[in-house]
């Protein structure tokens, strides 16, 4: 402050301009900086928004370049992205006008993300998948709408790789999902490029074809249940919304285990359900499986009223067990599965998510028609929780009803094969 207007360049760290980053004094040679980032100082006023522009270095020969699909462009500035962690880069989503599309074109999206790898087994495959966070610019959560998918802060870039070379099995089986009217990720095809050099865009940073998916989060237009604040800690408000994984913990992630699960907390996330004043929150849920898995336990577990649907959302259960049945994807229900809990509601199986080892890929044991226990993968009628609902014949009639609807409906042959189509 009082040394008039300043403008700072952030060429690697992308921060905001402060009181000591260089005075604007004339054009700035931008070369092969991805981000400039603008604020205004005067004296004895508080300083001006934060205004930042990206610019995408191409080569000469991609200035000639088409695609008849999206083009997403990520830009790191010359840094690799990282197993775990918030990089900062830049994000530009290109998309066809009259039928193709062209990086000299107006983007349709240019903003400032973090982004690092995702993935379990896949994590260190040479096509990274990606988690994409799109930031304001005070590093808060920004909604967009990206390839007319409903506006939201978090996404996931999908490399389809050597599980699933023809890069449709999680599109198909999420698209399903929702014809059968239980919301999973929406999905955009669009070819990838990942700048990680400090050079210009060229055909060497392609990466190739990626589902552009809705990572599962809470939100109207995602998994739509309640927000939690940290003083919704009594009834009702205590009974939801929560999200947990049944996965493998990541780094740093202790989890909690019921009746022989182990899940991960998804939302709130554990940093938050973790602090003192959630620590009602925490127990709540924590106390939500017991309650189901007892239930199961019992001698009456089958009785509608004291009996495990007193806890459990049956129709959910059956809708979420039938599809990765069908599917016969080898991790189901014991990884990448989700579950929720809406305020006053039960638990609820959902949405489907990791489908890359299903409908006979490479990995081969989804390739046995005549067996469920997908050849050392899931044990689809016998696993933890679901051998003892099985026991209900109740519980089996609604599946096997299920599965007529199902038939005469999205899984019908006719509109299946189109869908795949």
């Amino acid at each position: 402050p009082g040394r008039g207007p300043r403008r700072s360049r952030s060429d690697l760290d992308g921060a905001a301009p402060g009181t000591n980053s260089p005075l604007y004094a004339g054009p700035i040679g931008i070369s092969n900086r991805v981000e400039v980032r603008a604020r205004a100082y005067v004296p004895g006023r508080l300083p001006g928004p934060v205004r930042t522009e990206g610019y995408l270095w191409i080569s000469t020969a991609m200035r000639t370049v088409s695609w008849n699909l999206p083009v997403v462009v990520v830009d790191t500035s010359g840094r690799n992205v990282p197993e775990t962690g918030d990089l900062r880069a830049f994000l530009w989503v290109f998309e066809p006008r009259g039928g193709r599309t062209s990086l000299t074109n107006p983007p349709a999206l240019a903003a400032r993300i973090v982004t690092d790898r995702r993935g379990s087994s896949t994590l260190g495959q040479p096509k990274p998948n990606l988690n994409v966070e799109v930031r304001d610019e005070q590093d808060g959560d920004l909604d967009v709408p990206l390839l007319d998918l409903p506006a939201g802060s978090d996404w996931v870039l999908h490399a389809p790789f050597n599980f699933d070379p023809a890069g449709f099995r999680n599109p198909l089986a999420y698209t399903l999902s929702r014809d059968a009217g239980r919301y999973a990720p929406r999905h955009r095809f669009a070819e990838v490029y990942l700048n990680t050099t400090s050079s210009a865009l060229s055909q060497s940073r392609y990466h190739g074809l990626y589902n552009v998916l809705e990572r599962i989060k809470r939100g109207s237009d995602r998994v739509d249940i309640q927000r939690l604040d940290p003083a919704d800690n009594t009834l009702p408000a205590v009974t939801g919304g929560y999200i947990v994984k049944v996965d493998r913990l990541g780094p740093g992630e202790s989890g909690f285990s019921v009746g022989g699960l182990t899940m991960a907390h998804v939302y709130p996330r554990e940093p938050v359900i973790n602090t003192p004043q959630r620590a009602p929150q925490r127990s709540h849920l924590i106390r939500a499986f017991t309650d189901y898995v007892n239930a199961l336990n019992r001698a009456d577990f089958a009785d509608p009223v004291r009996g495990y649907a007193a806890h459990l959302d049956v129709p959910a259960a059956v809708d979420h067990h039938l599809l990765n049945t069908f599917f016969y994807n080898v991790d189901a229900l014991r990884l990448s599965t989700f579950i929720h809990m809406p305020r006053g509601g039960k638990l609820t199986w959902g949405p489907l998510w990791d489908f890359d080892r299903a409908l006979g890929s490479t990995d081969g044991r989804d390739a046995q028609p005549r067996g469920w226990n997908a050849g050392g993968g899931t044990d689809f009628f016998y696993y933890p929780w679901w051998s003892r609902l099985f026991q209900d014949l109740e519980f089996w009639q609604r599946w096997i009803d299920r599965w007529q609807e199902l038939r005469d409906g999205p899984l019908a042959h006719t509109k299946l094969f189109a869908r795949i189509d």
